[in-house]
């Protein structure tokens, strides 16, 4: 198979080796993204590539390890000659590829979608792919996240070429800042790089020095003398905390050091702003710290993303499963170092299969999000509340020893749970099972009070449900004496 070449191929394969990020580690940011599109689009592999001179490159793979592929049999080389997505519905009938090793070799490869990661203007570098062993066909909303996904990709490429000038930068700022007459040029040469800029602040005179770009980072006039208490009046009373207490650290451990901080502008906007630095002697002895930072808010609002919608319930607005587990962990251990009680409740909503079946699913994703505001406006912003899937819900809260108060107020919740919720111009009449276990009274690891929550659920549910009830060691029993035995298992000969 031969496939085309770009037009700016030299140029191209230059700024490729200048990211200097072939043959580096995975990295969580990369995985993560490949890992979602293989998800949304439901294929077998799915894979960050970069395109060598004869060779393409995985920087990240999810599904499998695909390995380092001859570009001749690249999928991804006629995609970064397109410049535009690429879709092979069926390998074997594109005579472009039906050639390729990929497809006459294991893994056998029938399906294909790439789209390019275009950097510098026009420089297509490599592609995010998902790829298959049969031939498959991409809605095109499957395709339009796709695409979204792959914009993340060249952020966190931009990302990965801006620290890597910025390392650079920074170590020929500490030869250069010691001569007065190179300073000017190195803070130019931090100007050229995209929304980076330099600083240095002496701790004994309170000067500060900025580039053009602090300034604009800022949101502050270019012709204004920068003031080291306006410089801190832009950071909210917790951030301002964090930066004092980074500068502190400059001075004590003499080492670079970076911080993620949120600032204010002038102008009202909010940022979130990277800041690396290091302390040294000024000329004259005295301490002064220098540095660059750099704008990551669009990074960073990615990586939020990303986080929300690997650790929340979209239907809900809830957390997920996978986070109420990490927060039940963590408050468990802190619950448990402190001496300080918790409350872990279980909440089932009643009869939710009949519910679907009845109203139709569209009805029941309304109870859903009705029962997540029911549970989170009642139990309020102390308590950790999460779906856990279906009709499952659960709620961590602190324990002051008062277990009449903590039953009352579940009851009391169970109550206005249980009036009617309008959903699909229906009013659908919902009810709701709650089993409580107590830290450290019923269990002393988050696996056991989970366990004695659902051992309290399921009693509240054989009684009739619609109902509360805390745990207790007969509610155990009761759930094993429930289990068929072997001897009573159909077809056991014993």
């Amino acid at each position: 198979m031969s496939l085309p070449v770009p037009e700016n191929e030299k140029r191209r394969l230059q700024f490729l080796r200048d990211l200097r990020i072939l043959d580096t580690e995975k990295e969580p940011g990369f995985d993560a993204l490949a890992d979602l599109a293989r998800t949304i689009c439901g294929t077998s592999f799915a894979a960050i590539t970069f395109m060598e001179e004869h060779e393409q490159w995985l920087k990240s793979s999810s599904g499998s390890e695909l390995g380092t592929v001859d570009r001749k049999d690249a999928f991804c080389a006629q995609t970064i000659v397109d410049r535009k997505t690429l879709v092979i519905e069926d390998t074997l009938a594109d005579p472009r590829f039906n050639r390729s090793a990929l497809v006459t070799d294991d893994p056998r490869i029938r399906f294909y979608a790439g789209c390019p990661l275009i950097l510098d203007g026009d420089l297509a570098l490599g592609s995010l792919c998902v790829l298959d062993v049969a031939p498959r066909r991409l809605t095109k909303e499957q395709i339009r996240q796709l695409e979204k996904l792959t914009e993340a990709v060249v952020a966190l490429v931009q990302n990965y070429r801006t620290v890597h000038l910025a390392a650079e930068a920074a170590v020929e700022a500490r030869d250069l800042q010691r001569a007065a007459e190179t300073r000017q040029k190195l803070l130019e040469q931090m100007e050229d790089i995209a929304q980076i800029g330099a600083w240095k602040s002496n701790l004994h005179t309170q000067k500060l020095e900025w580039s053009d770009q602090i300034y604009r980072m800022y949101g502050a006039p270019i012709d204004e003398e920068p003031c080291l208490s306006v410089l801190l009046d832009s950071y909210p009373e917790k951030e301002r905390a964090k930066l004092v207490e980074y500068m502190d650290l400059l001075v004590e451990t003499q080492t670079r050091q970076s911080l993620d901080v949120f600032l204010t502008r002038q102008d009202g906007v909010v940022r979130r702003l990277r800041i690396m630095g290091e302390a040294q002697k000024a000329a004259d002895g005295t301490q002064e710290l220098l540095g660059i930072a750099q704008d990551i808010t669009e990074q960073y609002e990615i990586e939020r993303e990303l986080w929300i919608s690997a650790h929340y319930d979209s239907l809900s607005g809830l957390p997920n499963r996978k986070y109420f587990n990490a927060e039940l962990k963590d408050r468990t251990a802190k619950s448990l170092s402190s001496g300080t009680g918790l409350a872990l409740l279980l909440i089932d909503v009643d009869y939710f299969k009949y519910i679907n079946d009845t109203y139709g699913h569209l009805a029941g994703d309304e109870v859903v999000r009705a029962a997540g505001e029911r549970i989170t406006e009642h139990f309020g912003s102390d308590a950790f509340c999460a779906r856990l899937g279906g009709d499952e819900f659960a709620v961590l809260t602190s324990f002051n020893g008062d277990r009449a108060a903590l039953v009352s107020i579940t009851e009391d919740f169970q109550t206005k749970f249980s009036l009617p919720i309008l959903a699909c111009e229906n009013s659908i009449p919902v009810d709701c099972s709650i089993g409580i276990a107590i830290l450290p009274e019923n269990a002393d690891t988050p696996e056991d009070l989970l366990k004695s929550a659902d051992f309290a659920l399921y009693s509240v549910k054989r009684r009739g449900r619609g109902g509360v009830d805390v745990y207790q060691p007969a509610h155990r029993e009761l759930f094993l004496s429930a289990i068929p035995t072997q001897d009573s298992c159909p077809g056991h000969t014993g």
